[in-house]
Formats: C-alpha cells, sequence, structure tokens
C-alpha cells in the first residue's frame, strides 16, 4: 500500500515500513533525494536482533500535517533548494516509481535478499567533490568498509580525508549511499550523524563485525 505522506516542491515524501520501522524517503522526478531513519533509539536498535522481521510494504507515517511539514523543513532540507515551476503527472508518476524501487531495494538489504538494482539517486544538493565522493562510495560493497583518507584518494585527492568527512555528515541518503562503511583509519568505527548503534548495527547487519540484523 502506498500512502502519500507529504508533497512539497516537487518532493514526494513516503513512509516505508521495515523490520526498524518507517523510514521516511523523499524523491523528485530524478530520483531519491532524502531517507530519514525511524525514530528508534538506541535500546531498540540493540534489541533488533530478537524482533521478527515485519512484513515490509509502502505505508504512511502516522504524522500530522503540521509534523510531516515540520520533518521536511529539518530533515528533507534539499526540498528548499529545487526549483519548481510546474509539477506534471510525469514528474509524479517518476517520484513514486523511485520510491516503489528504494522500498524494494530496502526490503531485500534488510531481509539479506539478493539486491535489485540500485535506485536512482537525485545529487542535485551536492558540489562535483561531494558528489565524487558518494559516487565513490556506492562502490564498496556489504561487508567491506573503507577509510575517509582512502576514499579521498579514490576520487583523486589524496589528504582530502577531513572534506570527505564533512560530505559523510551531510549525506541526506543514508544505507542508499553508506557512509556507515567509512571508518578511521586505525579501524575504529568512527563518527556517525544517524541513530545512536545504527552504524554498528548496519555494519553487523553486513557482516563486518557480527550477527545480522533482525534476526
Amino acid at each position: 500500500m502506498l500512502m502519500h505522506v507529504l508533497s512539497h516542491s516537487g518532493v514526494e515524501t513516503v513512509g516505508i515500513q521495515t523490520v526498524l520501522g518507517v523510514f521516511q524517503v523523499a524523491a523528485t522526478a530524478k530520483g531519491i533525494c532524502s531517507l530519514r531513519f525511524p525514530d528508534v533509539d538506541a535500546r531498540v536498535i540493540k534489541t533488533a536482533n530478537n524482533v521478527p522481521p515485519a512484513k515490509a510494504g509502502v505505508q504512511g507515517a502516522s504524522v500530522s500535517q503540521q509534523d510531516a511539514d515540520s520533518r521536511l523543513r529539518g530533515n528533507f532540507r534539499v526540498a528548499s533548494s529545487i526549483k519548481n515551476t510546474e509539477k506534471t503527472n510525469a514528474d509524479y508518476n517518476l517520484s513514486f516509481e523511485h520510491i516503489r524501487q528504494a522500498q524494494v531495494w530496502l526490503t531485500a538489504y534488510l531481509d539479506r535478499q539478493p539486491m535489485p538494482p540500485m535506485p536512482l539517486i537525485d545529487f542535485h544538493w551536492c558540489t562535483d567533490f561531494g558528489r565524487a565522493v558518494y559516487t565513490a562510495l556506492m562502490q564498496v560493497p556489504p561487508g567491506n568498509v573503507i577509510t575517509y583518507g582512502a576514499l579521498a584518494g579514490e576520487i583523486g585527492h589524496p589528504g582530502s580525508a577531513r572534506a570527505v568527512g564533512g560530505w559523510m555528515r551531510k549525506n541526506q541518503i543514508p544505507v542508499l549511499i553508506p557512509c556507515h562503511r567509512v571508518v578511521q583509519s586505525g579501524g575504529a568505527v568512527g563518527g556517525w550523524s544517524g541513530p545512536d548503534g545504527m552504524k554498528e548495527r548496519l555494519l553487523k547487519h553486513e557482516s563486518y563485525l557480527s550477527r545480522p540484523l533482525g534476526r
């Protein structure tokens, strides 16, 4: 079931039900432009091992219009930078197709199923450097990690590890753009701007650290 949460400035926002709760995913006609983790705290993440997988699907998040507007402004800041004059039905349909593809991808990822093609990403909010960082990072497969310095080297900017870290903090589309796979040079997991404990949990799920998610 697909239920609209919010439409604003050419961005369609929809809730996607997963084993971890409802992810809020936003898309334009060009692709996914934002993903927000469910409102889970560290206790939920740590005990996700004991929760049976939920039936995944696309659902409307149970938020009021005022809450949705607030979340859009606070978490989907990309919307304000889109110059939208007159959105067509074709744009609307494309946005929802990208979200449907994201739902299929997220479900497969969290259920440890064969991965479908990655949905398209709308990088309009990135500089050329940021897009290069994210494009290179998306080539790092699950179960592998890369350091900030190595990622800087991959895009031809050795010595720019700090700038790479800045783009990890700015990441609007976690999981799809897997900033959780970037670690410190000494092997420590490193910083994370998402929910507490989620970076470690995703790495465990990908078998980099240990047990899988939701099992």
